[in-house]
């Protein structure tokens, strides 16, 4: 079942998702969407729930993963967004086999 219900624009809106980073490749999202839309397809108003994955603690960045063609398509390279100040959550180191 196709749930994608066209694009969302926040902008100018104050919505916090638009300020939420994707993470760089030594990071990981702690929040995702959902497939739970409101609103008419492409309309003047509408909606996309997205729900945290774990606990944020303060000052953490939120993160989600944006795609992957979202850099290439803009010619931008793709690197760690946390900050001392603000740190985005740390992909964990895997064991080689």
């Amino acid at each position: 079942v196709d749930t994608y219900n066209g694009v969302l624009n926040p902008a100018g809106l104050g919505d916090i998702i638009q300020y939420a980073a994707c993470p760089g490749p030594n990071e990981r999202q702690n929040m995702r969407s959902t497939s739970q839309y409101w609103g008419v397809r492409n309309g003047n108003l509408g909606g996309l729930e997205f729900v945290t994955l774990e606990s944020v603690p303060k000052d953490t960045q939120l993160c989600h993963w944006y795609g992957p063609g979202w850099w290439s398509a803009r010619g931008v390279k793709r690197m760690d967004v946390g900050t001392k100040k603000h740190p985005a959550p740390l992909r964990t180191a895997t064991a080689d086999k």
